[in-house]
């Protein structure tokens, strides 16, 4: 039993850095959707005041 939990060990600890790597591809994917969001939406805004 106690082998079996040594080898399971890794294991835990590396599907705990999927998990986190995950998340941060995530967050990051989200973060830059949102920028470039807000960058459009600026261009727009810019584009028609100078139509007016």
């Amino acid at each position: 039993m106690d082998a079996l939990a040594e080898l399971l060990q890794p294991v835990r600890l590396g599907h705990w850095l999927i998990i986190a790597g995950g998340l941060f591809i995530v967050l990051g994917a989200l973060g830059l959707i949102g920028r470039t969001r807000r960058v459009s939406s600026e261009v727009e805004e810019e584009v028609t005041s100078d139509a007016k």
